[in-house]
């Protein structure tokens, strides 16, 4: 069970009278992962130079794509 259907469960319990406590327990979640809010993503351009010679190149590595990088001034 993922951890989004276990906080919609939880939700769930508590809204029907049972105690975040309680309802935590039974659905096996810590309190901290069902109050954990994603943050949104801020390197979502840097992913996307990363991904494009990878994509582009099937064989290089790590290295040779922070090589290429470094080359053309994106690092």
């Amino acid at each position: 069970m993922t951890a989004p259907t276990r906080r919609e469960r939880v939700r769930h319990r508590v809204g029907k009278g049972l105690s975040e406590r309680r309802s935590l327990a039974v659905v096996r979640m810590s309190a901290s992962a069902c109050r954990y809010a994603p943050r949104p993503d801020r390197k979502v351009e840097l992913r996307a130079r990363i991904l494009a010679p990878a994509q582009r190149h099937k064989r290089y590595g790590v290295g040779m794509i922070h090589l290429n990088s470094g080359r053309k001034g994106c690092a």
